[in-house]
């Protein structure tokens, strides 16, 4: 229990005090009022509430797992199609790679294995053609074994003769029919290989031109001042510069790597990068320009198999 006293009750109070003071100096004799002696007290009833507390902290939030994602083959990334903190799932793209240079290796490592299985059918075509000779030298040793005493055997072995080189003879024809026609196919798809390699070749070399040309307008772009820069691109190249998103550059180096990234979708942003690649390009023309070296000396051994195969198919 509390308890208050009113100020407005000791007031009264003090007021009567004084008062009764004066009115004994004035009256002299006249008895002096008493005081109230009673306090007067206020109650409180006690209660319960409820009492919020809150606060703020500070702290960091990780993964239980994380994975790292790496791609089975190397090359330049060509493009990206996520975000950092993005949901993906299983089988979704995620980026992708420059295959060229891979491209021109695989049809390298064609020509390559094509040219080891030709050299593997004229060396089994050799191997037939001499198993038939030795069948026929056997025949003949088997026929002058031994002495013919009588014309009978004479004529016998005669016989025998005439049958195993009728059946040579055709058998030879059989032969040189199918090398011929090997030969044939052989030529034929050489032509087909030559024609795919001088496509990749032209391809190529395109390819190899148009990045020293982007290689040259770079240098040029680097070494101007940012307004003549974007200029030259606008004007003289034929760019919009809203494109390469350089209308309020000042930076010309800037410029120069915007310009590098749009011409070459983002497979390379400096000078060094571009250097790379037109050294790539180069390595690869010359690559399927030696393929093309050799595919032409096996097409020319192969027109010499197959006009000897028509000959001996001609003969037979």
């Amino acid at each position: 229990m509390c308890v208050r006293l009113k100020n407005r009750n000791l007031a009264l109070l003090m007021a009567l005090i004084m008062s009764a003071s004066t009115f004994l100096a004035g009256c002299g004799e006249e008895e002096v009022a008493e005081p109230d002696p009673s306090i007067v007290v206020e109650t409180v009833k006690p209660g319960s509430e409820t009492i919020e507390l809150d606060g703020d902290f500070m702290g960091t939030v990780e993964a239980d797992n994380t994975v790292t994602v790496t791609a089975k083959a190397s090359g330049d990334v060509t493009g990206t199609f996520f975000e950092v903190g993005d949901t993906v799932n299983a089988g979704d793209l995620l980026f992708t790679l420059d295959d060229r240079a891979a491209q021109i290796g695989m049809t390298t490592a064609k020509v390559a294995a094509d040219n080891a299985a030709i050299a593997v059918d004229n060396a089994n075509a050799s191997k037939s053609a001499a198993e038939y000779g030795m069948l026929y030298t056997e025949a003949t040793i088997r026929e002058k074994v031994g002495t013919m005493d009588t014309d009978e055997m004479r004529l016998l072995n005669a016989v025998t003769q005439t049958k195993l080189a009728l059946k040579t003879a055709e058998e030879t024809a059989e032969l040189a029919k199918e090398q011929y026609g090997l030969a044939a196919d052989q030529y034929d798809e050489l032509e087909d290989r030559i024609d795919d390699l001088q496509e990749d070749y032209d391809h190529m070399n395109r390819y190899y031109k148009e990045l020293v040309a982007i290689k040259e307008n770079a240098t040029r772009v680097g070494n101007m001042s940012a307004d003549d820069a974007k200029s030259y691109i606008q004007n003289t190249l034929g760019i919009s510069n809203s494109k390469l998103d350089i209308n309020s550059e000042t930076d010309e180096r800037e410029i120069e790597k915007k310009y590098i990234r749009y011409m070459t979708g983002n497979s390379a942003s400096t000078e060094t990068d571009l250097r790379a690649l037109v050294a790539s390009a180069q390595a690869a023309r010359s690559s399927v320009s030696a393929s093309q070296d050799a595919s032409s000396s096996s097409k020319d051994s192969l027109r010499i198999s197959r006009f000897s195969a028509a000959i001996s198919k001609e003969t037979a």
